[in-house]
């Protein structure tokens, strides 16, 4: 069982200064019992202890809100309601007062605090392209902390260093989609990298961060209760990463495809 006062003494031990801009992954049940059982509880817990260490007065906090479930659908995207597909804490986040929610059918995110605006208002619509929250949150030198998921496989920002690199398995495609947003419903167009479906692709980032640890990369664990807290600078997975799939774009899978249409 972990409690209040160590998640708040463990966000304070961490690195991060004060007003910092900080994008969160999570699994809270990887941490095990918390003090109070109660869902929401749990949830106002989390937000209160990044809160009472780093002053979302000061700081911004972001978290992915995706709904890719919705590509290929149908489906409107309601800007306001539709929850998000990528977790309970990141769907807690969307929904505080004064949080901003990116436009974006497919990935967007939701920010709180002092700097929401520049994360995620006006987004392009690109999902991992320039001025996408992920291109903002590297450029603003962000911290991301993972709480109890494994982070080398909850990194979002993967998807932007393939997209900025250019791996020859992504392309762009473009998709009209209905949405709704302050009540009104029209269609939109969005873009997304996704691969080649004929190909024998199979993600698994096990090769990037163990090519980015010989290069020095390092991802800090604190432990809690059953399980962990991770930390590390996005400025140091972009500088690092870029490299890294320089050297191999195939890094982010987990074997060169034999399969390449892109080879045409």
């Amino acid at each position: 069982m972990y409690r209040f006062d160590e998640l708040v003494a463990l966000y304070r031990a961490m690195p991060v200064p004060r007003g910092a801009v900080i994008t969160v992954k999570s699994d809270l049940l990887a941490l095990g019992r918390y003090e109070t059982a109660r869902k929401e509880a749990i949830l106002q817990a989390h937000l209160d202890a990044i809160d009472a260490a780093f002053d979302l007065g000061r700081a911004t906090l972001v978290a992915a809100t995706s709904t890719a479930q919705l590509c290929e659908t149908d489906i409107p995207y309601d800007h306001e309601h539709t929850p998000s597909n990528v977790g309970i804490f990141s769907d807690f986040v969307r929904r505080r007062p004064g949080a901003l929610r990116s436009f974006h059918a497919f990935e967007s995110y939701a920010a709180l605090g002092a700097d929401a605006g520049s994360i995620c208002a006006d987004v392009s619509p690109v999902s991992y392209g320039c001025e996408s929250p992920e291109d903002r949150l590297v450029r603003a030198g962000a911290w991301c902390i993972v709480i109890g998921a494994d982070p080398i496989r909850c990194c979002s920002t993967i998807h932007y260093l393939e997209h900025v690199v250019g791996v020859p398995y992504r392309y762009i495609r473009e998709y009209d989609h209905p949405v709704i947003r302050d009540g009104v419903k029209s269609v939109q167009r969005f873009y997304r990298n996704p691969w080649y479906q004929q190909s024998d692709i199979r993600k698994d980032t096990t090769r990037f961060f163990e090519r980015m640890a010989a290069r020095g990369f390092h991802i800090e664990r604190y432990p809690l209760g059953a399980g962990a807290i991770s930390l590390y600078p996005l400025a140091d997975l972009y500088r690092e990463g870029v490299r890294t799939l320089h050297e191999d774009p195939y890094l982010c899978l987990a074997h060169t495809p034999t399969i390449q249409p892109w080879r045409h």
